[in-house]
């Protein structure tokens, strides 16, 4: 780094989706890694709603996660499914093969933790605005309104990113639409 900035010959272009999305966007707000490209496919960073003051997104982030922890609390059986059709749209879950639904079971709890963490992941406004690397942005056009306003808000307040809709594609677009999350890396 150079005056802390990053020196275009170094670096990795670092790729996150979902949750991952929010660890490399956290890891390069730190400077943890030196990062040159960043691409974030349908990052669940909520606390970007909080920052910028985007109600109706985070009021649906806290409905959802209040009914969440209650199925959870109430010991429904497939209570992780909630967050598979949250984000991938309803039916997201049944899709997946039964023997992982099962193993998902087991990581609920773990879940439910990453909601906190990420709603305690906020950083100030200029933090976003001072993110001097290409950024690549990527939504679904299925996608529901939560994961495309994280996108889009994220997209007006970096001052060097660009903004992708898969059309076609939802929350899970990096296993439906290989060939166009593959291009956009490339880009």
């Amino acid at each position: 780094m150079l005056d802390g900035k990053i020196d275009p010959k170094i670096g990795v272009h670092l790729v996150g989706h979902s949750f991952g999305g929010v660890v490399a966007l956290a890891a390069t707000m730190a400077k943890i890694v030196p990062v040159k490209k960043l691409t974030l496919f349908e990052t669940v960073d909520v606390s970007v709603l909080e920052v910028f003051g985007m109600d109706a997104a985070m009021n649906k982030v806290n409905e959802f996660v209040v009914q969440f922890k209650e199925a959870y609390n109430n010991d429904e059986d497939y209570a992780c499914a909630r967050v598979i059709d949250f984000w991938g749209g309803q039916g997201s879950f049944e899709a997946i093969p039964q023997y992982i639904q099962q193993q998902m079971i087991t990581m609920t709890q773990n879940n439910i933790r990453h909601w906190e963490l990420i709603k305690n992941n906020a950083k100030p406004q200029a933090a976003y605005q001072s993110l001097n690397i290409p950024v690549n942005l990527v939504y679904g056009s299925k996608s529901n309104m939560v994961a495309k306003t994280i996108s889009k808000t994220l997209h007006q307040h970096f001052p060097n990113s660009s903004l992708f809709e898969i059309n076609g594609a939802s929350h899970f677009m990096i296993t439906t639409h290989t060939d166009e999350c593959v291009e956009i890396i490339k880009e």
